[in-house]
C-alpha cells in the first residue's frame, strides 16, 4: 500500500529496481525491462497517479511484488536475521544456548537492545524437513558470558587448547572477547551429545547459514520438539563408486553424464518438497505421512546418485496428496487445490485481502479516476487555441488526428496478423514477438514524430498520438494492448514535456527525465534503440 499512497517510498522502491534491472542481461527480459524502465522515468518526473498508465503500472507492480512475497510463505518478519553457524570453542555456552552477534563491534544499538530482551530464539536451516528441524534455543546475553569468563579466571580453571583458535580470541586469556569481537553469526554451544547445527535437517559448521528469530512473541508460540534421529537404518545409505570417484580422475564424458543426472536430481527433489508441503498442510508436520515423504527428501539431498522414491506401499495413504495441494502453494481453487486453514494458509488469505484492497483502491473509479496527463493535454489545448485563428495550424491538426488513428489501427492489425500466424507459445516465439515490436515501433517512431521539423512539431505529434492512443483503448476491447502505443513510439518525448512543465512550475529548471548513465547502458543493450 506504501508503494500506491507514498510517492517517495514509489521512487526508492522503482529506483532500486532500475539499478538492477540495468545490470542484468536484458535480452531475455525485455517485457520487465520496459516496464520496469517507464514506471522509474514517470516517478522521476513525478507524474499524476490519475495517468491512466501510469496508475496501471502501480497496480502491476503492487501485485507483483505482493505476489513474490507471498509465494511459498516467504513473508518478512521483525527481528529475524539469515546468520552463519559458528561454533562456541570457548565453552562458555552449555548445551541448548546460543549466542547472537548482530554487530556488537559496530554498536548497532537499537538491535542489540531487542536481543539482550528475548530470553530465546528460534533456529532453522532451509531446507527443513521434520518438525525438529526447528530449534528453539536459549539465548545468553553478554553480560552472562561476561560473568562466566571472570568466574573462570577466579577458579584459574585452564581454558581449552582450542579455545584459541579465532581471530577474535583476545591476546589474554579472556575468552569473552571472543564474543564482544564477533561482528555477525549464531554462536551455538559444542556441548552434549549433538549439536544444535546437526538438529537443524543435518547441518554443520562449514559454512552453513540458519534463519534465527529472536521475536518474543513468536518465540512463545513454539514448543520444544524432539529433533529427528537420522542415525536409524532408513537414513543409513551406501554411497555409490560415482560419489566415491574424485573429480579430478574421471572423464569428460562422465563429469557431463554427472551434470545431466544433476538436473534430473533437482527434479525429483523439487517433486518430493511439493508432496512434502502438501503433506504437512493435510496430515500435520510430525505425521507418519510427512515423516515418510521428508524422510526421502532428506536422503536425496546427500545422495544425487540414488534415486529416493515413496515406497507403493505408502501410495494409498498418500493419494490425497497427490492429487491435491493447499491453495497457498498458488494453484487455483477447484484445479487440484484445496483452501487450507493452517497457518499458511492463514497468512496467504491476509495477504490476499491486503492486495484485494490495494486494488480496489487503485481500481475505484469514485476515489482515483484516471484522465490523461494536463501537461501533455495543455500542448493540444494550446494549439486548438491557436487553430480558432489561424486555418493552417487548424488543417494541421486535423491532418495529425487523422495520421495518428490510422497508424493506431494498421499496427493493431498488423500484430493481429501477427499473433495468428505464429502458433507455438515458448520463448522462441516470445523473443521473436519481441523483435518484431522494436521493429515496429522504429518506424512508427520515424513516421509519426521524427518525420516533424522541429521540437514543438515533434512535441505536438507525440501529444496527439498520446491522446489518440487512449481514445483507441476507451472503444477497443483491447485496453491493454492500444494503451501502451503511444509510450512505446514516443516515451522520451512524453516524459520531457511532463518533466519540463512540473520543473518549470517549481522555479527549479529542466527536470532529470533521464539518468544519462543508465540510459547509455540500456541503449547499447537495446542494440542502438530507445523507444
Amino acid at each position: 500500500s506504501r508503494l500506491h499512497e507514498d510517492s517517495n517510498a514509489l521512487l526508492e522502491h522503482v529506483s532500486k529496481r532500475h539499478i538492477a534491472m540495468i545490470s542484468r542481461d536484458l535480452r531475455n527480459n525485455l517485457n520487465d525491462v520496459f516496464d520496469d524502465d517507464l514506471l522509474f522515468r514517470m516517478a522521476c518526473v513525478k507524474m499524476e497517479k490519475s495517468e491512466p498508465v501510469y496508475a496501471q503500472k502501480i497496480l502491476q507492480l503492487v501485485r507483483k511484488e505482493a505476489d513474490a512475497m507471498r509465494k511459498k510463505g516467504r513473508y518478512p518478519l521483525k527481528k529475524c536475521k539469515q546468520l552463519r553457524l559458528i561454533p562456541d570453542h570457548t565453552q562458555l555456552l552449555e548445551e541448548g544456548e546460543a549466542f547472537i552477534a548482530v554487530g556488537y563491534a559496530r554498536g548497532n544499538v537499537n538491535t542489540i537492545k531487542d536481543i539482550e530482551k528475548s530470553d530465546c530464539a528460534l533456529a532453522m536451516r532451509s531446507p527443513a524437513y521434520f518438525g525438529g528441524d526447528l530449534v528453539k534455543l536459549k539465548l545468553v546475553s553478554r553480560k552472562t558470558i561476561r560473568l562466566r569468563a571472570a568466574s573462570l579466571t577466579k577458579t584459574k580453571e585452564t581454558i581449552p587448547a582450542a579455545s584459541t583458535c579465532s581471530i577474535y580470541d583476545g591476546p589474554g586469556d579472556d575468552p569473552s572477547t571472543f564474543f564482544e569481537d564477533l561482528n555477525t553469526g549464531l554462536v551455538i554451544s559444542s556441548k552434549g551429545e549433538r549439536s544444535a547445527a546437526d538438529m537443524m535437517s543435518g547441518g554443520d559448521f562449514d559454512g552453513d547459514e540458519a534463519w534465527i528469530c529472536w521475536d518474543k512473541h513468536l518465540c512463545q508460540l513454539v514448543k520444544d520438539y524432539p529433533a529427528q534421529d537420522t542415525t536409524t537404518p532408513e537414513f543409513i545409505v551406501q554411497k555409490s563408486q560415482q560419489e566415491k570417484a574424485l573429480a579430478c580422475r574421471v572423464s569428460l564424458k562422465q563429469r557431463a553424464e554427472f551434470a545431466l543426472h544433476y538436473r534430473y536430481h533437482q527434479t525429483q527433489l523439487g517433486k518430493l518438497s511439493t508432496t512434502l508441503d502438501s503433506a504437512m498442510d493435510r496430515f500435520g508436520v510430525d505425521s507418519p505421512e510427512s515423516i515418510i515423504i521428508a524422510t526421502q527428501a532428506f536422503l536425496q539431498v546427500d545422495h544425487p546418485y540414488k534415486l529416493c522414491e515413496i515406497k507403493q506401499d505408502h501410495d494409498h495413504d498418500l493419494v490425497e496428496v497427490y492429487h491435491e495441494s493447499p491453495h497457498w502453494l498458488g494453484k487455483r481453487i477447484n484445479r487440484g487445490s484445496y483452501i487450507s486453514e493452517k497457518a499458511l494458509g492463514v497468512l496467504y488469505d491476509y495477504v490476499q485481502s491486503k492486495i484485494d484492497a490495494v486494488v480496489t483502491v487503485c481500481d475505484d473509479k469514485d476515489k482515483t479516476a484516471t484522465r490523461l496527463n494536463t501537461h501533455i493535454m495543455s500542448i493540444i489545448n494550446a494549439a486548438t487555441q491557436k487553430s480558432l485563428h489561424d486555418s493552417v495550424m487548424r488543417r494541421q491538426l486535423s491532418e495529425l488526428q487523422n495520421k495518428m488513428r490510422l497508424a493506431i489501427a494498421d499496427f493493431y492489425s498488423e500484430h493481429k496478423k501477427f499473433k495468428e500466424a505464429i502458433t507455438d507459445d515458448g520463448e522462441d516465439a516470445v523473443n521473436m514477438t519481441m523483435e518484431w515490436m522494436k521493429c515496429q515501433y522504429r518506424y512508427w517512431r520515424k513516421n509519426l514524430v521524427d518525420c516533424e521539423d522541429g521540437e514543438d512539431a515533434k512535441n505536438l505529434a507525440s501529444a496527439i498520438l498520446y491522446e489518440e492512443t487512449w481514445r483507441k483503448s476507451v472503444e477497443s476491447s483491447f485496453q491493454g494492448e492500444h494503451k501502451m502505443f503511444a509510450w512505446h513510439v514516443a516515451r522520451d518525448r512524453l516524459l520531457r514535456i511532463i518533466g519540463d512543465a512540473v520543473q518549470k512550475s517549481t522555479g527549479i529548471g529542466v527536470a532529470p527525465t533521464l539518468l544519462r548513465e543508465h540510459e547509455k547502458i540500456l541503449y547499447h543493450r537495446r542494440g542502438g534503440y530507445i523507444s
